[in-house]
């Protein structure tokens, strides 16, 4: 076909960056992620990892979008890194979170993921992103980003950041739960996960083993209940 006859379009593409964290002066790691709410993002992660236990820890937090950096001092000693976070830090939050008597529905799951779907703003423009929904009462919080676990961090940490209860929440995303998202929702306390699509078979098992309700394919005709069913209501 000749080049003449190629229709030109306006190519709109997700943005991406690699940021650096600094934590009390120190270099720790580095995210690829879409530029936004980098705040919650960090808190977000340092929370998932066990690294503070809550926002009150953090002294100061600054983003230099000019060299995309952020620097975070902290009210103590960081911990050392380690591969997968602080397990005591996951089997406390996972206690706490069964003490709550939070309760939730598949209507109300249903209702979280076209909220989510109605309300995006980058997937609309570009299709590149994954989404992430916390929901505790009539409070939502919708991020975005290339990263599926960035997005769930993002959550996290806008919660932390308002001083909201992350262990009396609900959890929705776009994406499916593999071992290393359950990872992130058992270690942030979050009692109840869905998805539009569905679980690895690690994933359900962490799920089962760490008394996560989990539910799969919400926006099908049928979503599917693979574990935790005592946390939903009729």
């Amino acid at each position: 076909m000749p080049i003449n006859n190629i229709i030109k379009t306006d190519i709109v593409c997700a943005v991406e960056r690699i940021i650096r964290l600094y934590i009390n002066g120190e270099y720790t790691q580095s995210f690829a992620c879409s530029p936004y709410n980098i705040k919650d993002l960090i808190i977000g992660n340092l929370y998932v990892i066990g690294q503070i236990e809550s926002y009150q820890e953090v002294k100061t937090i600054t983003v230099d979008k000019t060299k995309w950096m952020v620097r975070v001092e902290l009210n103590k000693t960081p911990t050392p890194p380690t591969d997968i976070g602080n397990i005591q830090v996951m089997i406390d939050r996972r206690n706490r979170s069964e003490t709550t008597g939070y309760r939730t529905s598949v209507a109300k799951l249903r209702e979280l993921c076209h909220y989510m779907e109605e309300n995006s703003q980058i997937g609309k423009k570009t299709g590149g992103v994954h989404m992430a929904l916390l929901s505790s009462g009539d409070t939502h919080v919708l991020r975005e980003d290339i990263g599926r676990h960035n997005a769930i961090d993002k959550v996290i940490g806008s919660f932390l950041r308002s001083g909201l209860d992350v262990t009396a929440s609900s959890l929705v995303i776009t994406g499916r739960f593999s071992a290393d998202m359950l990872y992130k929702i058992i270690s942030a306390g979050i009692p109840v996960a869905g998805s539009l699509k569905f679980p690895s078979d690690l994933g359900y098992n962490m799920a089962m083993d760490n008394h996560i309700c989990l539910v799969g394919k919400l926006l099908k005709e049928s979503p599917q209940i693979y574990c935790g069913a005592e946390l939903l209501e009729h």
